[in-house]
């Protein structure tokens, strides 16, 4: 307290305007005002003491009951300004987990806003709770509209304002939409607090990385340090060091690695070496510049941490202080080991692969390659740190195939025996089986070779655990197979399946649309009925009607079942609103069957399409043949060839309850159309035909609907 009291003597101002703030904050009844306002933890405690009477007694002329809560709040509050009072940055420990390390900028910002304690509602918010719980049932952009249209404005309630903010910019996190996020944060209500600044556009730079829009994030970034400097001291303990890394980690992502150097040597000067993931990431950014004697200095501390260990390792081999041989080995033996954790075994793979490389070992190259790029989990290398892509296994394949080749003194375009030489390799030595048939893919002449070669391939990646993957990387995303047309079509097939399983339906539809014919084997019908709806649910709306009446054109007899198989599809493209393009298969349709009452149906659904492209006078003529149609068990099937015949030769006989429905949807379109008195006439024809009480008020309703929109055209 004296020390305090000599505080007040030599910053006279500064004690006066903090115990001021001291008193405002809690007559407002927000004793956490101090936290954010107040630099100065011992001069926010004498605040607190001294002022203490003073405040209380403000606080209960307000809520005269509040004695035993302001307690509390005062202890909590004292509580959260001892929490913030380190300053000094953590002490690297050489056992730190390897997940700690494994930083990025969607985790400092997810970090951040979990570690945030500002802004929080002091009671719950029973109208954010309920949009809570409808967003943890996976409907999220339910949950965000029901926000929108909820949430206060923050001149009316700031606090609840701040709360219903920080949902709604986490639940566009969730939902992907970071364009949406970013525009959302680039005009922030005038008024509000430091904290909730500094955790917005931390989640804004983090979106802006997500879009891969790196200058944006650093701009973003810059504005708020540069604007805020030096401001207080959660600015500078809690933020600021954060942003540092988002601003490396954007360079880093952006390939600028000497940007990114000179940017975390500026961090280390002014956090010295930070916590472990900072060391980490400043052995990641040497090795990428290539500062290997550095990176060496700085890990041979840590090299009982996997990822330090294995940095540690990368390290040797690209300065030679140990052989690729042994490098590879150690990058072997390390791989039995139960301390090198799944997420991290495709790093030490990548040393593999780089070790085996240097050593011409082509096998192990080959083994290590096939491991990184059938990782279904994707978990990412850093980027920069090694230079691998799929085109590296593809040369590797070639190069090894080369080789046995020439040892053997293969011929060039001597497919046949390539073919049989990797046939022979299949059973016992499966990585020069898979060589050789990579060799006939991109280097084979013969077509049918080629072929059997590619479904060999297939097959013998297939034998792998995850082998599924490795074939989606190896053909659609290297340059061998700049296009789907170029990529045989026996993996295409089997692309479109794995795209399926994946629920990528994009994929499988652009896969579609390249593939004309059925797998061998399978049912024509079938896989083309498939394609249609995979293409439709693509988005492929009018390559998928083409397919239907393809399949239509080539079949001139369809089984009663086979068009209500497709049948489900023309629904399909109405679902989409591809209205104009099921009008034209369910024409096709017509022409491919002869029952009356299956040509009601599709008179009907044709109707139904016209209705929804608002051709209402067309999709009430076609409501009315629907209607006159009789049934097909009802009539004469020598008029079942002769659609004119076959019209209802009276009105008893069109008036079953389909046709009823349809004359009813045949009458509202013509209304709809401005045939006021033809409408009246059907509504009239269906008032006089039914005895349901409940269908004579709709019908009566309607008429009295027509008698108003008639006044309405003559007015």
């Amino acid at each position: 307290m004296v020390r305090l009291q000599r505080m007040a003597t030599k910053y006279p101002g500064l004690f006066l305007a903090a115990c001021l703030k001291a008193v405002m904050g809690v007559i407002s009844g927000n004793l956490l005002l101090l936290k954010e306002r107040v630099t100065s933890v011992g001069v926010a405690r004498f605040c607190f003491s001294g002022f203490l009477f003073l405040s209380a007694s403000a606080l209960y002329a307000v809520e005269p009951s509040a004695s035993t809560p302001l307690k509390q709040v005062t202890q909590n509050s004292l509580q959260q300004l001892n929490a913030s009072t380190s300053t000094k940055p953590k002490q690297p420990t050489s056992n730190a987990s390897s997940k700690d390390s494994d930083s990025s900028q969607a985790v400092i910002a997810n970090n951040i806003e979990k570690n945030s304690v500002e802004n929080k509602p002091v009671f719950a918010d029973k109208s954010l709770a309920a949009i809570q719980s409808i967003a943890q049932t996976g409907a999220v952009r339910l949950a965000l509209f029901n926000l929108a249209a909820q949430q206060p404005t923050f001149k009316d309630a700031p606090n609840r304002w701040l709360s219903w903010e920080r949902e709604r910019i986490s639940l566009l996190n969730i939902s992907g939409q970071n364009a949406v996020l970013v525009e959302r944060l680039n005009n922030l209500p005038d008024g509000v607090n430091l904290s909730f600044e500094y955790w917005a556009k931390t989640q804004q730079a983090s979106a802006y990385l997500k879009l891969q829009a790196y200058s944006k994030a650093r701009q973003t970034l810059s504005v708020i340090i540069w604007r805020q400097r030096n401001i207080d001291f959660e600015f500078n303990n809690k933020w600021l060091p954060h942003w540092r890394r988002l601003i490396i980690y954007s360079y880093l992502d952006e390939g600028r690695i000497k940007d990114a150097h000179i940017a975390i040597t500026r961090f280390r000067q002014d956090y010295d070496q930070g916590d472990f993931s900072d060391i980490i990431l400043y052995a990641r950014v040497l090795l990428m510049n290539n500062l290997v004697d550095e990176a060496l200095s700085l890990l041979s501390k840590y090299t009982d941490n996997p990822e330090a260990g294995m940095l540690h390792l990368l390290a040797q081999l690209r300065k030679g202080v140990r052989s690729p041989r042994i490098v590879l080995q150690a990058g072997l033996r390390q791989m039995q080991g139960d301390w090198v954790k799944p997420e991290l075994k495709t790093y030490l793979w990548a040393i593999v692969a780089e070790a085996a490389k240097r050593s011409e070992d082509r096998l192990a190259g080959i083994k290590a390659m096939e491991f990184i790029f059938s990782d279904v989990a994707k978990r990412n290398l850093p980027k920069g740190l090694f230079h691998l892509s799929i085109d590296d296994l593809w040369n590797a394949y070639i190069e090894n195939a080369r080789y046995i080749g020439n040892k053997a003194q293969y011929l060039m375009g001597d497919d046949p025996v390539w073919l049989k030489a990797a046939e022979a390799f299949d059973v016992t030595q499966v990585v020069n089986a898979r060589s050789l048939y990579a060799f006939l893919i991109l280097r084979g002449q013969d077509k049918e070779i080629k072929r059997q070669a590619t479904k060999l391939f297939l097959k013998s990646l297939m034998a792998n655990t995850s082998g599924k993957e490795l074939v989606n990387q190896l053909f659609l995303n290297s340059n061998q197979f700049k296009t789907k047309q170029s990529t045989p079509v026996v993996i295409r097939h089997f692309l479109v399946d794995y795209a399926l399983a994946n629920a990528n339906i994009r994929l499988a539809s652009e896969l579609m649309a390249s593939i004309k014919t059925s797998p061998q084997g399978a049912d024509k019908f079938m896989w083309a009925l498939r394609r249609a709806r995979v293409l439709v649910m693509g988005g492929k709306a009018t390559q998928s009607a083409n397919a239907l009446v393809d399949i239509l054109s080539e079949q001139k007899n369809i089984a009663v079942e086979d068009i209500d198989k497709l049948m489900q599809v023309v629904f399909d493209l109405q679902t989409v609103k591809a209205d104009e393009q099921a009008y034209r298969v369910l024409k096709k349709i017509l022409l491919h069957t002869n029952d009356l009452k299956r040509k009601r149906e599709i008179y009907y659904w044709m109707a139904d399409s016209r209705k929804a492209q608002k051709k209402y006078a067309d999709a009430a003529n076609l409501y009315l043949k629907s209607a006159m149609l009789p049934n097909s068990d009802e009539f004469n099937t020598s008029a079942e060839h002769n659609l004119d015949s076959a019209l209802a030769p009276n009105l008893d006989s069109s008036l079953d309850p389909w046709g009823q429905t349809a004359r009813y949807q045949a009458a509202s379109n013509l209304a709809k159309a401005g045939l006021i008195s033809d409408a009246r006439a059907l509504y009239t024809t269906l008032l006089k035909a039914t005895q349901d009480e409940g269908r004579l008020k709709v019908l009566k309703h309607e008429l009295q609907q027509l008698w108003l929109l008639e006044n309405q055209i003559t007015e």
